[in-house]
């Protein structure tokens, strides 16, 4: 290697030091995870990893959770805290709590799960950015959905096959994003990030065993009629544009 090489490698590892302390700034949560999101970008293109920049930056763990409690979770809600995880190299995790959500003033309050990821600080920046984005975005489509054909409120039944539909297609096409990505850097070099960054993280954090959730199938038509709307919102949703600005 070249002293120019050199050079430009030191450049490169100064700039994704740079970004990694822009991701870490939490005033400005969309800024961190777009400087999160082009770090991540760099170190896969050039198979940087933390510990090859530590003398410019170096990453703490963090962990994050989004959303309220739950005295039940959503299956749809644990199918996408894992698909948005694995996407980021993070970890899903459930923290337990009181759920502060009250349907009416008799409610008492109960214990129950949020969700939250775990794995490198700039890592997890970018899932809750991706998690909560994303989500948002179904759930606005979701009501789209229920308003236009005449549900006065949310029906839980019709907006549960909706979003569980959406989920599931997010999760597919966030599976092939990440297998291609994989393909890129494992053809560029014969090694992969995602390997030494899950190891760090496991050695930190434990591993993870994750569940095979099952998904009822709709067994009416307003149902599957909600299932397949759900399934075309979720195609039509932009993912990596919606993180990156």
């Amino acid at each position: 290697m070249s002293n120019e090489d050199f050079t430009d490698l030191a450049k490169i590892k100064d700039r994704i030091a740079k970004l990694l302390r822009m991701a870490d700034d939490a005033s400005s949560p969309n800024e961190a995870a777009i400087a999160a999101s082009r770090a991540r970008k760099l170190m896969d293109k050039y198979q940087l990893s933390r510990l090859d920049i530590k003398d410019s930056f170096e990453e703490d763990f963090a962990e994050q959770h989004t959303g309220r409690f739950f005295a039940s979770m959503p299956k749809y809600l644990s199918l996408f805290l894992t698909a948005v995880a694995k996407y980021n190299d993070c970890q899903p995790k459930f923290q337990v709590g009181k759920v502060d959500f009250k349907k009416s003033t008799d409610d008492f309050k109960k214990w129950g799960h949020r969700a939250a990821f775990v794995g490198f600080s700039s890592d997890v920046q970018l899932a809750v950015q991706m998690y909560e984005t994303l989500l948002e975005a179904v759930n606005r489509l979701c009501k789209e959905y229920m308003t236009l054909h005449g549900y006065k409120g949310y029906n839980v039944r019709i907006g549960g096959q909706f979003k569980t539909a959406a989920v599931l297609t997010i999760q597919e096409r966030l599976r092939e994003m990440t297998l291609e990505r994989d393909k890129i850097v494992n053809e560029s070099t014969g090694t992969s990030l995602v390997v030494l960054k899950s190891k760090a993280v496991e050695a930190r954090f434990g591993e993870v065993k994750y569940k095979t959730i099952n998904v009822d199938v709709p067994d009416d038509a307003k149902a599957r009629a909600a299932y397949v709307a759900g399934v075309r919102a979720g195609r039509s949703i932009e993912i990596v544009r919606n993180i990156e600005g």
